[in-house]
């Protein structure tokens, strides 16, 4: 049995039974927001490969342990709700980054918000 239903309520079937159900698909557009691609490289170290529309960087990255030093900042600031130090360390850390609005954490403004506990530590995930 094959079915194929299109956008413009056509049915063929190329079984004896027939269907008359069918979906009407309208495109009316992207949403807000919303893209037709997705970029991945964030470097201006952008070059080219052999196909026209796939191209490579060269990223920063960071050896393990400087990795756990950054991770530890992070979980030092997310563990004391202080969302300006993570924005900092987000400025310091990962190139291109650029706050888009003004920091307005409401949790951290709130006077009855507890500190978390510390996460656990950054190298029991290296070893997973």
């Amino acid at each position: 049995n094959t079915n194929t239903n299109t956008n413009t309520n056509t049915n063929t079937n190329t079984n004896t039974n027939t269907n008359t159900n069918t979906i009407t698909i309208h495109y009316t557009g992207l949403r807000d927001g919303e893209k037709l691609y997705e970029e991945l490289l964030i470097g201006d170290n952008v070059q080219g490969t052999a196909h026209h529309k796939i191209m490579t960087a060269d990223e920063v990255s960071y050896p393990w342990p400087e990795m756990e030093r950054i991770l530890k900042q992070f979980q030092m600031a997310l563990a004391e709700r202080n969302s300006d130090k993570v924005r900092e360390l987000l400025k310091q850390y990962v190139v291109g980054f650029t706050p888009q609005c003004a920091n307005e954490d409401l949790m951290a403004e709130s006077a009855r918000v507890k500190p978390l506990r510390p996460l656990d530590d950054v190298v029991s995930i290296r070893k997973k």
